[in-house]
């Protein structure tokens, strides 16, 4: 089975978020499986010296968007057993940073339009197209309405996986003759609330539709969780399925963790834990005193459920627990999170960016770990959390729900973290309270507890397994 990735971000290269950290581990998965896996990246400029010195360049050819005529040049690497091929254009990547520029339309158009070229120019028939989330929607339609590739693309089955559907990439219907060199006339396919959408036209022309988890599924085909989205899916539900995200037990397991300074398993993990939580807590200047460390790895935005979370954070700060948290993102969360370190200098710890040494460290050295998230469609970082036996404290919401069972003091046999359902300090505190009375007053269930989120099966392999399946139901 031969599958071609489309995709912004991808590990090990570039990742924002979970985004890059999914398409890497499902591809890797899938590969597993014995299928034939190519990623197609764009060749940002933070990576452009890198890749150029561990790649091969293949060819160069010019892309038109209506009246522009782009240049396009493809390198190609082999690593982990997977084929990368990166686009380069100096104009649209060369630039820090992947997302957020004025000219996000036209700069995903241009490459759209490249991985379309670049197919017909290795004349190489896919059996499945993948794309993940709304840059490259457009890829989809740019394929089925081009009756002279039918050549090529006639046996290819088209795949849209919405990782995010709160960015549905919605400009107005002009950039399909203007960007794509589409008609307007198909801007009734992709239409909504007066612009055309990329996730849409992805999701209309799509032979399957996944989302990242079941319960974000069921979400989705709601109109009061569907950002617009529910009629469309509702209509496309016999082909819309939820496969619960999973990780990469190669790149994150206590078990053989390189980023680690040592590493442990179920049987000393109490002990080798404390250990990595005093490192953790020195890493920050901080006092290693003998209480729980609640932390956070999270883009710092609204989704996060930041606007109520925070007074929480203030509130166990302000009772002398230790606060770890890692991001980036909203200028405001940011200046909020460094208030909480001037205000609780000795037991709060920031890093405003991103740190993959030291992510493992707080993944692995601390108690808790915090995801309150308004809305997750599926989240990997309580599941990272949760394997190396750090007790996520969730809201019920998408894959959260999924991946997290709850602790309701009665099934400690199989509880493997804490979670609450109304966005709101109060709900979040008490949930971070409760927690902390187990930790306090029944250790023998806290370290239970831990054991089982170390046990759980979050394996990226299990949901490798199950697109394979659903890619073999579309070509039968």
């Amino acid at each position: 089975m031969k599958i071609l990735m489309v995709t912004t971000e991808s590990a090990p290269f570039v990742k924002t978020g979970g985004l890059g950290e999914v398409v890497y581990s499902l591809s890797a998965g899938l590969k597993k499986k014995t299928a034939d896996v190519t990623i197609v990246l764009p060749l940002y400029s933070e990576i452009k010296t890198l890749v150029k010195k561990q790649s091969v360049p293949l060819f160069e050819y010019q892309v038109p968007l209506s009246w522009r005529m782009q240049y396009a040049g493809v390198y190609r690497l082999e690593q982990d057993e997977m084929t990368f091929y990166f686009i380069d254009n100096e104009y649209y990547f060369g630039r820090g940073g992947i997302y957020g520029y004025f000219d996000d339309g036209e700069r995903f158009a241009f490459y759209s339009l490249a991985i379309k070229e670049l197919i017909l120019r290795l004349n190489m028939p896919f059996d499945i197209i993948h794309v993940h989330d709304y840059p490259c929607g457009m890829l989809l339609p740019l394929i089925r309405e081009d009756r002279d590739a039918d050549y090529l693309f006639s046996n290819t089955k088209l795949v849209m996986t919405i990782h995010n559907p709160s960015f549905q990439g919605r400009y107005p219907p002009q950039v399909l003759s203007d960007l794509y060199n589409l008609s307007e006339a198909l801007s009734h396919k992709f239409y909504i609330n007066g612009t055309i959408s990329t996730l849409i036209a992805g999701i209309e022309y799509a032979d399957l539709i996944t989302t990242v988890s079941p319960n974000h599924r069921e979400e989705l085909l709601s109109v009061a969780g569907s950002f617009g989205l529910s009629s469309i899916l509702n209509r496309k539900q016999d082909c819309f399925v939820g496969i619960l995200n999973g990780i990469d037990y190669q790149r994150f397991s206590p078990l053989h963790d390189e980023y680690l300074p040592f590493n442990y398993h179920l049987k000393n993990m109490d002990l080798k834990k404390q250990e990595l939580k005093k490192r953790l807590l020195e890493r920050f200047n901080l006092a290693p005193l003998d209480r729980p460390v609640f932390a956070m790895v999270s883009r710092l935005s609204q989704q996060k459920g930041l606007d109520f979370a925070f007074a929480s954070i203030d509130a166990l700060l302000d009772n002398g627990f230790y606060v770890i948290m890692m991001g980036s993102g909203q200028k405001e969360y940011e200046e909020y999170a460094e208030y909480l370190r001037n205000k609780h200098y000795d037991h709060c710890g920031i890093y405003l960016g991103y740190h993959d040494e030291l992510a493992h460290l707080i993944y692995a050295g601390s108690d808790f770990f915090l995801m309150p998230s308004l809305f997750e469609p599926c989240g990997i970082g309580q599941m990272i959390a949760a394997h190396y036996g750090t007790l996520p404290i969730v809201r019920e919401t998408g894959g959260l729900k999924d991946s997290i069972i709850k602790y309701d003091g009665t099934n400690a046999d199989r509880a493997t973290g804490y979670s609450f359902f109304e966005p709101s300090a109060a709900a979040f505190f008490n949930t971070c309270s409760y927690a902390l009375t187990t930790y306090y007053g029944d250790y023998e269930t806290h370290l239970k507890l831990m054991k089982n989120a170390f046990k759980y099966d979050f394996s990226s392999v299990t949901t490798a397994t199950l697109y394979y399946r659903q890619y073999l139901k579309l070509l039968k």
